[in-house]
């Protein structure tokens, strides 16, 4: 019996003992977020508790209530477990916490990702609560309430299809508590005009001129990398208003960024935006990170 009991033992220890530290990352579903690398799931945002992301965090040691915030979008692969690991010496190097998100592919799909769930799948649009844009001020918030953080204001960084995500974010949220936001290596843009049609324009949008008028006073940088110009790339959207814009990314992000300053120049609009090229870099998002710390903190 004796014997029985610490074989019993032993297994117990055995199975905590296994228990999954991949990477340094501490499972952490909704218990306090600390200094160091993590995740937690999200689901406290009520009209899509039903649909929980998931967050990959690194915060730098020292006192968490001053440090900047920084949310972090990956590409089409959602893969923010990836996204997060060029971020973790951008935390220490400037004392920050960065939250990768990833948006689960089973219950977001790719339009509700990369143009925030406006319209439905028979092009009818959402209410406002519903769209996956929606979800991001709640959720610094809830940062600040585990951390004690007391920025009044967060941070943006999307590569690829985060950066669809990010861009879009500007326009649909210009009261956004936004510092600054930097859209890295988009595949297409929803340029800032009421004569082009949703999702490559603002017409029969829910938006108004003034919430144009006010994204555009957003700080965001149209962020590219000049290698980022292959027309072949098999995800590159190839449709007839995508290739307007251009024949590839690099292209591509010119475009938004110069006609949104034309347009804003002859309407006489404040325009806030920047465009960076980053020199010997194609479509890689570490690359990116690593030139946009210097956006935030340079």
């Amino acid at each position: 019996m004796k014997y029985i009991f610490h074989v019993i033992l032993f297994s117990v220890l055995m199975l905590f003992s296994c228990s999954n530290d991949d990477d340094g990352i501490d499972n952490n579903p909704g218990g306090v977020i600390t200094n160091g690398n993590g995740r937690f799931e999200y689901s406290s945002y009520t009209p899509l508790k039903d649909k929980p992301v998931n967050i990959y965090y690194s915060i730098s040691d020292g006192d968490m209530s001053t440090m900047p915030v920084i949310f972090v979008f990956p590409g089409t692969n959602r893969d923010a477990d990836n996204y997060i690991l060029p971020w973790t010496e951008i935390s220490k190097d400037h004392q920050c916490m960065v939250f990768s998100i990833e948006f689960p592919e089973k219950y977001y799909t790719s339009d509700e990702y990369i143009t925030g769930n406006v319209i439905d799948k028979s092009g009818a649009f959402v209410d406002k609560e519903k769209w996956t844009f929606s979800l991001i001020e709640p959720l610094f918030e809830y940062i600040k309430s585990e951390t004690g953080n007391k920025n009044a204001k967060y941070n943006l960084f999307g590569h690829s299809a985060g950066s669809q995500f990010v861009h879009r974010y500007v326009l649909f949220n210009p009261n956004a508590k936004i510092d600054k936001a930097v859209a890295a290596n988009a595949g297409w843009y929803t340029m800032p005009l009421f004569n082009v049609e949703f999702p490559y324009g603002l017409k029969n949008t829910q938006l108004s001129r003034t919430d144009v008028i006010s994204a555009l006073k957003t700080d965001m940088t149209v962020h590219l990398g000049e290698k980022d110009n292959d027309p072949n790339d098999s995800s590159l959207r190839t449709t007839s208003e995508a290739m307007v814009q251009g024949d590839h990314r690099y292209a591509r992000g010119q475009y938004f960024y110069e006609n949104s300053e034309a347009m804003a120049e002859v309407s006489g609009y404040q325009f806030n935006w920047k465009l960076r090229k980053v020199p010997n870099v194609a479509h890689e998002q570490a690359a990116m990170a690593k030139d946009a710390a210097s956006i935030f903190f340079d």
